[in-house]
């Protein structure tokens, strides 16, 4: 009796935080595309506090939306308060705001890609698959 009320105690601790701040998710099942003018460019922490993000917040169709584009280092864009641009993502309606996680930007009739066709970020692996090539040139002109 004692491990399972141990057991429940234990889960209870583990998915308390997870349910009080839920992760959103990519879903290419309700990808949408809004054009719309910016409110606001802001560098918020998200994923449970642990990285800089840009978002966005922009009017379109007469609604607000809270647009997350990338992390800060990954960031490129010289987006600006009232600029029009046009943004393709996953819609959520969470915490009782309309919300996009960013595919891709139009932006002065350029595209800016954020994720590939399954909604892995293209960002992901960038800075460890930086750090192992530039190491593994010099481990190879070493042994010459």
């Amino acid at each position: 009796m004692k491990k399972v009320f141990y057991l429940l105690f234990f889960l209870s601790l583990v998915t308390l935080p997870a349910s009080a701040n839920p992760i959103k998710y990519y879903r290419v099942d309700n990808v949408i595309t809004l054009a719309g003018k910016i409110d606001a460019v802001k560098t918020e922490k998200c994923y449970r506090q642990k990285k800089d993000f840009i978002v966005l917040y922009i009017t379109a169709k007469e609604k607000n939306y809270r647009v997350e584009v990338s992390p800060q280092w990954f960031y490129q864009l010289d987006l600006t308060q009232g600029a029009q641009i046009e943004v393709t993502g996953s819609y959520s309606h969470m915490n009782n705001l309309d919300q996009i996680i960013t595919s891709k930007i139009l932006y002065q009739g350029k595209v800016y890609l954020f994720r590939d066709k399954n909604g892995f970020p293209l960002w992901q692996g960038k800075r460890k698959q930086k750090g192992r090539s530039s190491m593994g040139k010099r481990m190879r002109k070493g042994r010459r």
